[in-house]
C-alpha cells in the first residue's frame, strides 16, 4: 500500500520541481532588457577552458608520465599520414612504454634500454613535420618529462701486460 501511494508522490514532486525551474528561468533573464555591448554577460557556465588544457591532475611519477605520452603518441598517429617503417617504429615504441607501465604496475623490473630506446624514437619521428603542430607540442611537452639519459661512458678496457709465452724466459 506505502509503494501505491509513492509513485504519486514522487511523480508530483517531479513536476513542481520543473515548473519551479521554468518560473525561475523565466524571472532570470527578462526579454525587455539585453545586455549592450559594454555590460557583461552573467552567464553561469565557466568560460570555456583552454584547449589542450584540461582539469585532471598532471602525472605524479615517471611511468605515469610515460602512459601519457604513449596516449598522446597514439592520438597523434590517427591524425598523421605515416609511411610504413615510420608507422612500425611508433607502433613498436608505444608497445614498449605500454608494457613498460605495465611492468611497473606489477611490481616487476623491465629493461631501462628499451625505454630509452622507446623514448628516442618518439623524439626522432616527432623532430619532423609529419605531426599537427598540437600534436608535437602535446607530444614535445610530455618528453620533456621524460628525459633521455645520456648513454653510459664506457671505460676503455685496461691495458694488461702481455703475458709472455713460457719458452721466452
Amino acid at each position: 500500500m506505502k509503494q501505491e501511494t509513492a509513485i504519486p508522490i514522487v511523480a508530483l514532486l517531479a513536476l513542481l520541481a520543473v515548473e519551479a525551474f521554468q518560473l525561475s528561468a523565466q524571472t532570470d533573464t527578462p526579454a525587455a532588457s539585453t545586455p549592450s555591448a559594454a555590460e557583461e554577460p552573467s552567464t553561469t557556465t565557466p568560460p570555456p577552458a583552454e584547449p589542450g588544457r584540461s582539469k585532471i591532475r598532471p602525472p605524479k611519477n615517471r611511468f605515469q608520465w610515460m602512459a601519457k605520452l604513449r596516449g598522446d603518441v597514439t592520438s597523434a598517429m590517427t591524425r598523421a599520414t605515416l609511411d610504413k617503417k615510420q608507422m612500425k617504429g611508433l607502433e613498436k615504441s608505444n608497445e614498449t612504454l605500454r608494457l613498460a607501465v605495465e611492468a611497473h604496475a606489477n611490481k616487476i623490473k623491465f629493461n631501462e634500454n628499451e625505454i630509452q630506446s622507446a623514448l628516442r624514437e618518439i623524439h626522432k619521428q616527432f623532430a619532423g613535420n609529419v605531426f599537427q603542430p598540437a600534436d608535437r607540442d602535446l607530444v614535445n611537452a610530455d618528453l620533456e618529462h621524460l628525459p633521455l639519459r645520456p648513454p653510459r661512458e664506457r671505460r676503455p678496457r685496461p691495458i694488461r701486460p702481455r703475458r709472455l709465452p713460457p719458452w721466452y724466459y
